[in-house]
């Protein structure tokens, strides 16, 4: 009972995601914009190594962390009612989650070292 009236001043108090007065609250629209700067800034990455079909100097480990920390977010904005910001965060998600293939597909492809035409000195 006390977790019900709970959520429904939380869901429909001042700001709240159903506020009939307010709307969204701005710190929830706030970070979903974050999520989905972070979506569209992931998709570079995908794009370059897409491009170059290839990938170097770059740790994975560092992606997979940041993919499971979006996996996470998927269960926590879930659970805060944050709808926005699980939307957002299901983009991330999958941005990360095609880079994430994207560097797996292309892990083994190598392209071969071009050097610059070399100059006589005589």
């Amino acid at each position: 009972m006390a977790k019900a009236a709970y959520k429904k001043v939380h869901n429909f108090g001042p700001g709240g995601i159903g506020c009939p007065c307010c709307g969204p609250a701005p710190g929830r629209t706030r970070n979903a914009g974050f999520e989905l700067f972070g979506a569209f800034a992931g998709l570079n990455n995908c794009r370059a190594v897409y491009r170059a079909r290839m990938w170097a100097g770059v740790s994975p480990m560092s992606s997979v962390f940041f993919w499971l920390w979006g996996v996470w977010n998927l269960y926590f904005y879930g659970s805060l009612d944050q709808t926005f910001s699980m939307l957002a965060s299901v983009a991330l998600v999958g941005t990360n989650s095609i880079y994430l293939y994207l560097l797996w597909r292309y892990r083994h492809v190598e392209k071969p070292i071009e050097f610059p035409a070399s100059r006589s000195l005589v």
